[in-house]
């Protein structure tokens, strides 16, 4: 008996590009280093069935329902690719000055796995996450992908990558954290973006006919070295107790461009206060957070500046 072909995993190519029109598709033309992608399409078949004189399910009974199209991915930051996702996610200015919008833009993600070629049309980002450790790069975790429709093909017939790597990675130890102007240690920083995207405007069709943006949620967390030589944190920890607001800022750079994330009015909740120890070790302190925006109407809860 021949032995089995197999298909790694090393062959998936994932190439993405903004659509002028939502979701009608377009040639990909960045084609990210992605640590994972997860894309599926779910047809959700319906087991239709009625009084037949049978306790068995005849395949006639079988419907196919609405196709939840949907997908996730992960990638290290490199502003060659990580510019587009933000500027997709926020939905307003351009790549290199995005700016936070009422609606988000729409993509086009290809999805060639060597047996077949799977394009999804009108792909909005939900949730949009940023974390980064101590010596470890800055990851981008794309979890929550929503899109109208999904196109099957053959083999072959996806789009040749063109994947050079122009710049370099964004580490943990190049991050500049400041609280209200004060620099601040930290061994952890996330950041998430959630558009709170709608998934059910199927109507009368199999595939989605919108994808509405509900209300941005933007929260994060900051684990920080409680000590009696940061004050920051112990400062940190006096705004969160009192309920007040403070400015939060965080500067990430290669070498050569710095991203930074500035949110003007951040709401400190839901941690431990103060935090608790279980040994004798070092106690960290996890401080969460949520952005706001300055009154109503006002999309100025966070600003994204490359430089």
């Amino acid at each position: 008996m021949a032995e089995a072909a197999t298909t790694q995993g090393r062959v998936f190519t994932v190439g993405m590009s903004v659509e002028a029109n939502a979701g009608v598709a377009v040639i990909p033309t960045q084609f990210p280093e992605l640590i994972s992608e997860g894309f599926m399409r779910n047809p959700n078949r319906q087991d239709i069935t009625g009084l037949n004189g049978s306790r068995s399910h005849h395949s006639q009974a079988t419907a196919e329902g609405n196709i939840d199209a949907r997908g996730a991915f992960s990638m290290n930051a490199r502003k060659q690719w990580l510019r587009h996702i933000l500027y997709w996610t926020l939905g307003g200015g351009n790549e290199n000055a995005p700016t936070l919008a009422e609606t988000v833009k729409t993509f086009t993600a290809e999805v060639d796995t060597s047996v077949r070629v799977l394009t999804y049309a009108g792909c909005k980002i939900g949730t949009l996450e940023l974390t980064s450790e101590s010596n470890n790069p800055l990851i981008v975790n794309v979890s929550d992908v929503i899109a109208m429709s999904v196109a099957d093909a053959v083999a072959g017939t996806a789009t040749s990558p063109t994947r050079t790597i122009t710049n370099a990675l964004m580490m943990h130890h190049a991050l500049t954290l400041t609280v209200d102007g004060s620099a601040m240690y930290c061994n952890s920083y996330a950041m998430t973006i959630n558009n709170a995207l709608e998934d059910d405007h199927f109507q009368n069709s199999v595939s989605r006919v919108a994808i509405p943006e509900g209300d941005r949620i933007i929260t994060g967390s900051v684990v920080a070295d409680w000590s009696v030589l940061n004050a920051v944190t112990r400062g940190t920890w006096t705004k969160f107790v009192s309920g007040a607001t403070a400015s939060l800022s965080a500067a990430y750079s290669d070498g050569t461009n710095t991203l930074t994330f500035t949110m003007p009015r951040v709401h400190y909740h839901e941690g431990d206060r103060p935090p608790s120890a279980d040994s004798r070790g070092t106690i960290f302190d996890t401080i969460p957070f949520q952005a706001k925006s300055s009154n109503a109407g006002l999309q100025d809860e966070l600003t994204v500046a490359w430089s």
